[in-house]
């Protein structure tokens, strides 16, 4: 009854209205925004208890879920999963009060399948350069710009986002400031290396891209 009183119970609060309310406070302050909110509408879609009351959501109702995604996607789309899942208890307990534990965290996620490697060949990148129609010259079209972002993001590292992203005001004469970068949060910038040849390449955009 205590608990009851202070909110922690659970007992006025579903997973679904949780799940709502996640997406409507916390998802617009993370980098991935778009794809948690899809991640998040597809929770409502799927086998989750999504009426139970919070504090009612156990650890096998979990399970139980855990087991009939695995059937249908991968092990890392699930761990993905149960992630943002942890999360939204970890909200729906220390911020918002609404219950007392985190259910997720006695549920055991898949193992971590084996980490991706590949290496973009020479022969490859001419084959995409020459798809592109990249010269090197000044950019005069969009796919000649995709072949100066991919250049660049394999002489500097940078991803996708952050590419896309750059400004010329971010643009040094040895570095860039990369703006959106992969983080939990928004507004976390990173100062990247750049070498001769990835200002030369930059400064092909001049005259196609004002910004």
């Amino acid at each position: 009854e205590l608990r009851q009183a202070h909110g922690g119970g659970g007992t006025d609060h579903t997973l679904l209205q949780a799940l709502r309310r996640y997406a409507d406070e916390v998802s617009p302050t993370k980098r991935g925004e778009r794809r948690e909110l899809v991640t998040l509408r597809a929770f409502e879609r799927g086998a989750l208890p999504i009426a139970k009351r919070m504090g009612k959501v156990s650890a096998e109702d979990l399970k139980l879920w855990r087991d009939q995604r695995l059937k249908t996607v991968s092990r890392g789309t699930v761990i993905r999963e149960l992630t943002l899942l942890g999360s939204v208890f970890e909200f729906a307990k220390n911020e918002w009060h609404w219950i007392t534990g985190n259910p997720v965290r006695d549920v055991k996620k898949p193992t971590r399948p084996a980490h991706r490697k590949r290496l973009i060949t020479g022969l490859e990148t001419r084959k995409v350069l020459h798809v592109l129609g990249h010269k090197a010259k000044p950019v005069r079209s969009v796919s000649q710009a995709v072949g100066v972002a991919f250049l660049l993001a394999l002489s500097t590292g940078m991803r996708a986002g952050e590419i896309c992203d750059l400004l010329w005001a971010d643009v040094h004469d040895d570095y860039g400031t990369a703006r959106n970068v992969k983080s939990i949060h928004v507004g976390v910038d990173r100062d990247i290396p750049m070498t001769a040849v990835a200002i030369r390449l930059i400064e092909r955009l001049r005259g196609w891209d004002s910004l």
